[in-house]
């Protein structure tokens, strides 16, 4: 059982969590340890695991895990010969200046980009929507970047769904974000109404499985943040980034 002394309770280690899940380490699977599962995310980037209160609720999130590999597999297959169109997306989010007056804000921004030339498809951004009755808000509770990281995900997933199905094209979500690519393709499953953001993420995941469902190939890339224009991914990452940054200022 967990230490409580050793360890800081979170959403993703509730208190009283006996079982756990390795979703990115060095050997991911079920563990009945917290330290043996503490170490195979040691030192690995975005190493990632949950806890569980009993080995029934472990074993069915590993099985869901598991699938989703297998998805991931039969994706990297069928992606390979195709025309691969690259969607990068970022968010940004500006805290609250109150001797200014100034309110948080929070802004998102996608763009395409085909990649055998580099050619502009789409290019879109937005403000953060909090407000229930407007048509852009999709389940945020408040603006902070990891909301406006996982709307700029589900964003790029609808447009991915409203392009034609071609099975000679697929797409890549590129995201500097792991807690957006985790909380939409690695790990989800969870009740949504007990985790944080759990509605929105929840949308940004039926953008993917309807996405998916007519047969659209669709891929998720973790991309280094803010880094030289040299490469195309820092290139493309930035342009996302200010796109969502001009949503911001």
């Amino acid at each position: 059982m967990l230490d409580p002394s050793a360890c800081r309770w979170s959403e993703e280690l509730p208190k009283g969590s006996k079982w756990f899940v390795v979703y990115r380490g060095k050997a991911c699977g079920v563990y009945a340890d917290y330290y043996l599962a503490k170490s195979q995310i040691f030192q690995v980037s975005g190493g990632k695991l949950r806890g569980f209160p009993d080995e029934t609720a472990a074993v069915l999130a590993d099985q869901l895990r598991l699938a989703l590999e297998l998805q991931r597999h039969r994706d990297r297959v069928h992606a390979e010969g195709t025309e691969l169109i690259s969607v990068y997306t970022d968010g940004s989010y500006t805290k609250a200046e109150p001797p200014q007056h100034l309110p948080a804000k929070a802004g998102w921004g996608l763009i395409a980009v085909t990649q055998t030339d580099d050619r502009v498809l789409c290019q879109r951004n937005n403000f953060l929507m909090l407000d229930l009755d407007n048509i852009h808000y999709h389940g945020a509770k408040n603006k902070s970047n990891n909301t406006a990281e996982v709307t700029a995900i589900g964003e790029a997933l609808n447009w991915i769904h409203q392009q034609p199905t071609d099975p000679a094209i697929s797409y890549e979500i590129c995201s500097d974000s792991y807690y957006g690519i985790d909380a939409v393709d690695v790990m989800p499953g969870r009740d949504s109404s007990r985790i944080c953001n759990g509605r929105l993420i929840q949308w940004a995941y039926d953008q993917l499985a309807l996405t998916r469902s007519v047969g659209s190939i669709v891929q998720f890339h973790n991309v280094k943040a803010h880094r030289t224009d040299a490469l195309r991914d820092g290139r493309r990452n930035r342009d996302a980034d200010t796109l969502s940054r001009t949503r911001v200022a």
